[in-house]
């Protein structure tokens, strides 16, 4: 059964973790290695900074997923909506209603309640513009998720197991990072030779402490 870490959003929305690779996977990269590295790798090391590179996976692609175009725009739609609908249904009330609303607020409460409804709803509509236009743009790129997984495994592999990633066909890199993005898209023999190629080309850095940042590369 897969490893899983608690996953949760903090104030800016952005997920902490999601699952980490099974069991059977993680053992499957460890033959792997074995195979393909030389003995005196670090082999406990590289299989912990997959399963990390790829438990880091799922927030990135829950942001990159919510940055989509088409998401936006829907979530827009339906908050602009419904802010339209709450408008006319306050403005529907009748007096008793209308005096319960503003009641403990004094005089005037009602009109400054409906500016503010108004005011929401307009800042609303003009988001709803913005995002139509990201359509023209396309949004956040569907890869990004797996182009940071994917160099985050090369890392891995030149870092813990001492060995140059590289485009050869068949070689430790292809077959590592198949077998990862065969775990989290759940298909089978998927094609990787684009990410192969967008993580080689990607910046990445680690620092004492362990951090690791990545700086993507963008055909």
């Amino acid at each position: 059964m897969p490893e899983k870490r608690e996953m949760h959003r903090g104030p800016t929305g952005v997920g902490t973790a999601g699952p980490g690779l099974a069991d059977e996977v993680k053992e499957h990269l460890r033959t792997i290695a074995e195979s393909k590295a030389a003995p005196t790798s670090d082999l406990d090391a590289f299989i912990k900074l997959v399963d990390t590179a790829t438990s880091q996976y799922w927030p990135t692609k829950s942001i990159q997923d919510e940055a989509l175009s088409a998401t936006v725009r829907r979530e827009i739609k339906v908050a602009h909506d419904a802010s339209r609908r709450l408008i006319e249904r306050v403005n529907n009330l009748g007096g008793t209603s209308r005096h319960l609303l503003y009641s403990e607020g004094g005089a005037g409460t009602f009109e400054r309640f409906g500016k503010a409804l108004l005011y929401i709803s307009e800042q609303l509509g003009l988001a709803r513009q913005r995002a139509d236009n990201l359509s023209k743009s396309g949004g956040a790129p569907r890869s990004y998720a797996n182009t940071i997984l994917a160099a985050m495994v090369a890392h891995a592999i030149e870092t813990r197991l001492a060995v140059k990633p590289t485009m050869t066909r068949g070689g430790l890199f292809e077959e590592v990072l198949k077998t990862v993005i065969e775990a989290v898209e759940k298909s089978d023999d998927p094609s990787v030779r684009y990410l192969m190629q967008a993580a080689l080309k990607a910046r990445v850095t680690e620092s004492p402490g362990g951090l690791i940042e990545i700086e993507p590369w963008v055909e």
